[in-house]
């Protein structure tokens, strides 16, 4: 999915889990850790659930996925110089 779609899709779930509950599946950790809970699925079974914050602290997999993604995009941002 591009970006402006996803923007879209995040935009009108924000809007909606105000009223009803919304289940979201993703692979992606930016759009998961935007939830109120999350829950990680591993070989088929809940590997661990919680808070995004929360599984920063106690979920290994939860926490380097997103060290990943803050490294990645750090390093996307940076321009090389031009010399």
């Amino acid at each position: 999915m591009d970006r402006n779609t996803d923007n879209t899709i995040m935009n009108l779930v924000s809007r909606l889990k105000q009223n009803i509950m919304v289940l979201i599946v993703t692979h992606r950790i930016k759009t998961a850790s935007k939830a109120d809970k999350i829950f990680i699925l591993q070989d088929g079974t809940i590997n661990a659930n919680g808070h995004p914050q929360d599984l920063l602290d106690y979920s290994n997999f939860f926490s380097e996925s997103y060290k990943e993604l803050r490294q990645y995009t750090t390093k996307a941002r940076i321009k090389p110089s031009d010399e």
